[in-house]
Order: C-alpha cells, then structure tokens, then sequence
C-alpha cells in the first residue's frame, strides 16, 4: 500500500500540533516586497506559462514552503495578489496555478532542475 504523503502530513498537524511545528520548514526570505525584483531579475520578461510556473515555485520555495510542499493550506499574506500583478492576473488565476506548480515540480525533473537553480541564484543573491 502507498502511503499519501499530504494526508499523512495533514493528519500528523492536526493530532499532533507541536510534533508538526517542529517538522515545518522555516522561509528563507521575508520581506515579501523583494518579490518584484527578483522577477525582474532572474526571469524572463516574457510571460510564458513555463517562466510564470518557475516564478511561483521559486516565490514558494522562498517565502512559504509549507504551503509549497502542501503542508499548510493557506498562503502567506501578501504573496498571492504581488504574484497576479507581475503578471496581470487574477488572484484566484495564482491559486490554480499553485496547484499545477506543485505538480509539475513533484513529476517533470527538468522543471525541478530548473526551478531549483533559480532558487539557488536567488537565496545566494539575497541572502
């Protein structure tokens, strides 16, 4: 039998808060205010929908990764409408796209290559 890892992981936050507290990953960056230049600075001007997926990974894996990894169900504040407007979309546009930023990362291994080398230039840049 496999064992689903997220429903694994939802259980254990809600039996066992403070085992849970010890397992979330801490973000790397907090100043959410940052997240427009390094848009501006390490992605692509153009707004494809595979550097728009790479942007929000690398903005998760930054500021949220709980929510990133599917630990927590709730954004941090503020991230979800600087994401839309870099790209002119809506905030429920950036919630959908969450879902398929997760996936792609979790199946496609060049995608994960990619966005893992962008989050490397990035937290060695800003950190």
């Amino acid at each position: 039998m496999k064992v689903n890892l997220k429903i694994l992981g939802l259980k254990v936050a809600t039996l066992y808060p403070e085992l849970a507290n010890k397992l979330t990953a801490e973000p790397k960056l907090e100043d959410i205010s940052l997240i427009p230049d390094i848009h501006k600075n390490y992605f692509d001007s153009k707004v494809d929908v595979e550097t728009r997926y790479q942007f929000i990974a690398v903005v998760l894996l930054l500021y949220d990764p709980d929510s990133f990894g599917g630990w927590t169900k709730l954004l941090k504040r503020g991230i979800r409408p600087i994401i839309a407007s870099r790209f002119g979309i809506a905030n429920c546009s950036v919630s959908h796209a969450i879902e398929s930023v997760r996936n792609y990362y979790n199946v496609y291994k060049g995608f994960k290559d990619q966005v893992n080398e962008k989050y490397k230039q990035v937290l060695k840049h800003y950190k």
